[in-house]
């Protein structure tokens, strides 16, 4: 293979054979000759940079000693230069040969292909790090083999070369090694087909595509374009089957580039340990100082010793100054992953959401698990959380009103080591668990229950779980949510008394124990449920929260005609009597041709009159409409209130429809939102909407056979019947009555799982393009279209009802971790009790000695240090109890 050029500034340096470095004195160059010099005996090739087996190694040492090596020095005149090209065209190291796919010379520093050991090799690039030796001897362990891929097969040449070139100019000033090649090596034949390596145009190209963070597909699709075209330098010139390169980049090449694309664009030296770059980087006095770096990082420790972890958290100006924008007073979205990297490292992102919905990296916290973790997964604990956490919040100090930096809530998973550390940096804290990681255990429970085999028993029994999970999650009453539960636990009591049905209903009531025991506490049942957002939402001042409330006060005003009516803050003791106008009638939807008020839905709906908000009652739609006689871009406009079930009832709050029934033209516009959302696929379930009076009553009568006691709750029904105002979705309030469960109407299919990460969730809005609201002028009478101005002043934030003061809710949240904590632990400890059982029956037929290994020696301080802990039971639970909840911040150095 081609040689390495050893570049030097001005006179060659010689290399003793323990690797050290021995300058040539002066005048000893010869001038004319190329015969060996006694001079020149005294620098010898550094072998130690060889891929060698034991005895190459002790065949160079006894070639040196006994100076049978070759050594020659050149002069820069061309009469001497001359010389020097001859004898490596001799030795097959001329340019021409060394670019030849079949040389036998490799680069190492220059060594024969026949003469270099792979083992040698992969035991020479073992893991950097020296000092973590339970890694390096894990991997050792666990990776085979290296096959041999290089052109000839080994047969312990001993042949090498160092040819030394002047820098700069590039004129040959030494060439010393040993060239005579074995027998074995001058016989043996090509074995294996030399790899070809990549045109360098087309790694020209690649190279700039990982510069623009192209991804690897990308890469590969320009790639086949480029050649199937012909675009490639050169490319129309070449034959196949003579070139010494190709043009197709296959999936073993991307390594290399990733290696040369480090290089060149970040001057990462890939070939020094990961941890000695970064701390290079980070040291001002290095010389690969990036001070940009160095502003960013806010904690790190190297890993000097091999109890040490490597941490490094960093978050840029930009970075910090959105986590005060977006995430303090408001909410925090925080989440690790494993595996990034061969070293075993952790990565934990801290994230807030923007007001586009998008979610924005405000910090990144990048650790190593501890010396001999073996599952990368649980290489941390909460303290590790904590210490990075505190240093993040000390990074931040305080803002301008002088507070320090603090969310209001944090979307976590179940991780129960995640919670408690941001309970330890942030008591006040509302942590919510993510619906999408809540409904992916429940999944996994349910599915491992009633098992993939689907008949009709196990369908009906999937869809009422399915059912009861969706209703679940929206509830804002925890009696409710155990009536809910225990509605479908009596169906499914009901269904076990058929013989079909027992091992579906078996299965599923299973499933509600699950839930029961697992998720069901109150304090645990908050972190997930709509109650938890709900607070979380009024502790942000949150728009949807605060339109809810002047929502309820909205419908006092629409019941009284549009008489203004002082906010009432327990409006259920009202003793205001029902208007006779209102009374006289059932109120009842049904959607047939009205050519005015159609027209009139229709322009409420171009000028986007209608916008969504999040409704508080399973399946339910909700929204507002702006009136037409409200001042456009007045905050304040007045507004009126709409539902809309899938059924096919809704109500509104405009006098049209509270006195006359029908469909007014506000929930007109509402359908025809509905009506786009389902034919876009937005919607999981489609909804009805009725045309003739007689429809609707027989939906009435239908939903209120199907929800039985529970169709108060789970059906908004309008204002004036019954004339219990104030909570709209929260009559489910009164939960003692018999349930069967939150079930969804017969024309709803299940709610498909999505992800979660905004406080409310929002429907999207649909309608026309994007335009300024205007004013629409009624088409005919404003009394029939009841637009009747109300006075709609947003009442002030101190008269809203709160939350739970926020020392209950710090309670609550700690008191839900400590409990998720128990569950797993004893989840954990009865999959592993039989295993620990049948391991001290072996160990105890054991009479005589056992090796004592490493895997052991683990195991064994392992109990001890559980037994330890559950030893002092009593006592751990209440300092984790004070961990969990101490304000106190580690400084994080």
């Amino acid at each position: 293979m081609p040689k390495l050029l050893h570049l030097c500034a001005a006179e060659p340096d010689g290399q003793t054979l323990d690797g050290k470095i021995t300058t040539i004195p002066e005048g000893s160059t010869p001038q004319t000759s190329v015969e060996p010099q006694p001079q020149g005996r005294r620098a010898k090739v550094n072998i130690g940079a060889l891929y060698c087996n034991k005895d190459q190694n002790d065949a160079l040492r006894a070639l040196y000693e006994q100076q049978q090596h070759f050594t020659a020095m050149y002069t820069p005149s061309p009469e001497s230069q001359q010389q020097a090209v001859s004898l490596l065209n001799e030795w097959r190291l001329d340019e021409v040969s060394s670019e030849m796919l079949e040389r036998k010379w490799k680069v190492v520093w220059s060594q024969t292909v026949c003469g270099y050991d792979t083992q040698a090799r992969q035991k020479r690039e073992k893991p950097h790090n020296p000092t973590d030796t339970t890694t390096s001897t894990s991997t050792s362990a666990s990776k085979p083999e290296w096959s041999r891929r290089a052109a000839y097969e080994f047969v312990e040449c001993l042949a090498h070369i160092d040819i030394t070139r002047v820098r700069g100019a590039g004129t040959i000033s030494r060439i010393m090694g040993y060239p005579h090649h074995n027998d074995a090596c001058n016989k043996t034949l090509m074995t294996r087909f030399p790899l070809i390596p990549l045109h360098p145009h087309v790694i020209e190209v690649a190279l700039n595509q990982l510069l623009q963070g192209q991804r690897l597909t990308t890469i590969q699709h320009r790639n086949l374009n480029m050649l199937k075209s012909q675009s490639y330098r050169g490319q129309h010139d070449v034959d196949p089957r003579r070139a010494n390169f190709r043009y197709e980049i296959l999936p073993a090449d991307f390594s290399g580039l990733y290696r040369q694309h480090l290089r060149s664009a970040f001057a990462i030296d890939i070939k020094v340990a990961p941890e000695l770059n970064v701390d290079n980087w980070l040291d001002p006095t290095s010389p690969h100082y990036k001070p940009k770096l160095h502003e960013a990082v806010f904690h790190y420790q190297g890993r000097a010793d091999q109890g040490d972890r490597f941490e490094l958290c960093f978050s840029t100006p930009e970075m910090a100054a959105a986590a005060w924008k977006f995430i303090h007073g408001k909410q925090l979205v925080l989440d690790g992953t494993f595996g990034i990297s061969t070293s075993r490292l952790l990565l934990w992102i801290s994230m807030g959401i923007d007001n586009s919905g998008h979610g924005i990296p405000v910090a990144l916290f990048l650790f190593s698990a501890p010396t001999g973790n073996r599952a990368t997964h649980a290489g941390y604990d909460t303290r590790i959380l904590v210490k990075l956490l505190g240093a993040w919040k000390k990074s931040l100090g305080s803002n301008a009103q002088d507070e320090e930096f603090e969310p209001t809530a944090a979307l976590t998973d179940t991780d129960t080591k995640e919670r408690g550390a941001l309970l330890n940096i942030w008591p006040r804290i509302i942590l919510l668990l993510c619906r999408f990681h809540v409904r992916q255990c429940w999944t996994n429970k349910r599915t491992s229950l009633l098992g993939k085999q689907a008949n009709i028993w196990s369908t009906d029994v999937q869809k009422r779980l399915l059912s009861l999970e969706t209703a679940l999650l929206q509830t804002t009453n925890h009696p409710l949510a155990l009536s809910l539960v225990g509605g479908v636990k009596r169906d499914l009591e009901a269904m076990a008394r058929d013989s079909g049905g027992q091992k579906a209903s078996r299965a599923g009531l299973s499933f509600i124990c699950y839930l029961e025991d697992n998720w069901m506490m109150p304090e645990l049942w908050y972190s997930w449920s709509q109650k938890g957002r709900n607070d979380a939402a009024l502790r942000m001042q949150h728009r949807m929260l605060n339109g809810f409330y002047m929502w309820r006060n909205d419908r006092f005003l629409s019941a009284s005609g549009g008489i203004q009516i002082p906010y009432l803050p327990s409006p259920n003791k009202s003793s205001h009597a029902e208007p006779q106008s209102l009374a006289l009638h059932t109120l009842r939807v049904w959607y047939e041709p009205d050519l005015r008020r159609d027209a009139s839905a229709q322009a409420l709906f171009d000028s986007q009159f209608i916008q969504p908000v999040q409704s508080h009652c399973p399946y339910e739609l909700w929204a507002t409409c702006f009136t037409t006689q409200s001042v456009a871009g007045d905050p304040n406009r007045a507004r009126y209130w709409l539902t809309a079930h899938p059924s096919g009832t809704a109500t509104c709050t405009c006098p049209d429809w509270l006195f006359r029934g029908g469909a007014c033209k506000h929930l007109r516009a509402f359908r025809m939102v509905i009506t786009a959302w389902m034919t876009n696929g937005q919607l999981p379930h489609s909804f009805r909407f009725p045309v003739t009076a007689a429809e609707a009553e027989q939906i009435e009568n239908e939903n209120r056979r199907w929800y039985g006691p529970n169709y108060d709750m789970l059906v908004t029904k309008p204002i004036s019947e019954p004339y219990k105002l104030p909570e709209p979705p929260a009559r489910a309030a009164d939960a003692n009555t018999g349930s069967s469960g939150a079930l969804p109407p017969r024309n709803v299919e299940a709610i498909p799982i999505e992800h979660e990460l905004d406080i409310p969730v929002l429907v999207e809005r649909t309608g026309s393009p994007a335009q300024e609201l205007h004013t629409v002028d009624p088409i005919s009478d404003k009394a029939d279209d009841g637009e009747i101005y109300i006075s709609n002043e947003p009442m002030p934030l101190a008269s809203l009802p709160s939350p739970d003061p926020t020392d209950s809710i710090a309670t609550t949240t700690a008191t839900a971790v400590t409990f998720q904590r128990q569950r797993r632990i004893e989840h954990d400890v009865e999959k592993i009790l039989p295993v620990l059982h049948g391991i001290l029956s072996h160990v105890q037929d054991i009479n005589s000695h056992f090796e004592m290994t490493a895997n052991l020696s683990e195991f064994r301080d392992t109990i001890a240090s559980l037994s330890d802990i559950l030893g002092r039971a009593s006592d751990q639970v209440g300092q984790d109890n004070q961990y969990i909840t101490s304000p106190a911040v580690p400084n994080g150095e």
